[in-house]
């Protein structure tokens, strides 16, 4: 069984963000996410809240594949009639153009609304399985602790169950595939001049505030995946622990816990040298909460300028 918590996500290519180094993450979206416990809360989650936020995801998966396919039937529709209208086209009949236009247009109206709920169904499925990797994230954490004052008689159990929260995670990941990398937006170049008309600076008003929304999503989402990572390193040092404690290693299966994962018996897993360490992730995301910060400061000063040369308030 292995019982190591597995390093997700690739992180092999820098971005560099006002003089910081900024690793890519391929396992978050930019989209705030509704369930996010915090290392300490970690401590209180129970098997039934992972059992109902994986139902969910079960449920949010269910409705994006329906909504894809209604998207892709509507698409192939319309790619249809857009054809027909082409060959009618061609040869010169008006007839078939002018029965074809109103289905074209009937059609591109059930296009344009199947795409937005595919669109929509896309993001709920994506929060809720972010939802759920947290959670099982947490409940590893809980499992590690259990483990460790656990006896003979059930280890084995709790090490079953510890590899099944595994499974679980690597297969959401494995669905939802490679997401955006947090990482910093490009800035508006947006100066306040003296010579600006009223109009000039409200519409550069909103463009600052729209860029604060943005910093603020970011914030949040670093600091869930910071909590995130946090779990997994405290998980992963509680695994080492037990791997290194004799009553532990006595039920630890041939090739578990060697140089590796922390213990002492023969390594038969391969270690990517080159992917950060748990430790390596949670220092770069906190210098990105930094920089970021350091934005969010930066833009509110710029938009607080523009209010009072608009007569407004800060």
């Amino acid at each position: 069984m292995d019982v190591s918590p597995r390093h997700r996500g690739d992180w092999s290519a820098p971005v560099l963000s006002k003089g910081r180094l900024v690793w890519r993450s391929a396992l978050w979206c930019i989209v705030v996410v509704a369930f996010a416990p915090c290392a300490l809360e970690a401590q209180n989650v129970a098997r039934a809240a992972v059992d109902s936020t994986h139902a969910d995801y079960l449920e949010a998966y269910r409705v994006y594949q329906d909504t894809r396919s209604t998207w892709d039937e509507v698409t192939a529709r319309w790619e249809n009639l857009f054809d027909q209208f082409a060959r009618a086209n061609e040869r010169g009949d008006e007839a078939a153009k002018s029965r074809l236009r109103p289905e074209m247009q009937g059609t591109a109206e059930e296009r344009t609304a199947a795409r937005n709920e595919f669109r929509r169904a896309e993001a709920d499925w994506y929060a809720a399985g972010r939802a759920l990797i947290q959670i099982v994230g947490s409940y590893r954490l809980v499992l590690g602790n259990r483990l460790l004052a656990a006896d003979e008689e059930t280890q084995d159990a709790l090490l079953d169950e510890y590899n099944e929260m595994n499974t679980l995670r690597d297969e959401v990941e494995d669905q939802m595939g490679p997401q955006e990398p947090l990482t910093l937006p490009a800035m508006p170049n947006l100066e306040a001049l003296p010579e600006n008309t009223p109009t000039e600076r409200r519409r550069k008003l909103q463009s600052f505030e729209n860029h604060l929304e943005t910093l603020d999503r970011l914030l949040d989402e670093t600091r869930i995946e910071i909590d995130r990572l946090k779990t997994d390193l405290q998980s992963e040092n509680i695994m080492r622990a037990w791997e290194r404690d004799a009553a532990g290693r006595r039920n630890l299966p041939t090739g578990v816990g060697g140089a590796g994962a922390g213990g002492t018996g023969a390594d038969t897993t391969e270690v990517d040298l080159d992917e950060p360490t748990l430790a390596q992730q949670i220092e770069t995301l906190e210098q990105l909460e930094e920089v970021v910060e350091d934005n969010l400061e930066h833009f509110r000063e710029l938009a607080d300028e523009l209010r009072r040369r608009l007569g407004g308030t800060p």
